[in-house]
């Protein structure tokens, strides 16, 4: 697996959280609530990429 892809992911679903006061559209609750679940899922996605267990025969 690329190591840098989990950091990206993490970093693009920070972006996704915030995006909405930086870039000004906060107003407009549809776009903010999809931009903040959005950016959530993605960001503990990236998560768990990183700190999750790679293999399911660790878990055993």
């Amino acid at each position: 697996m690329i190591k840098w892809l989990p950091r990206a992911e993490i970093v693009v679903g920070i972006w996704l959280i915030t995006s909405p006061w930086i870039i000004g559209f906060y107003k407009f609750t549809p776009a903010l609530w999809s931009s903040i679940i959005s950016g959530a899922c993605v960001g503990l996605i990236g998560l768990w990429k990183m700190f999750g267990v790679d293999d399911a025969d660790k878990l055993i």
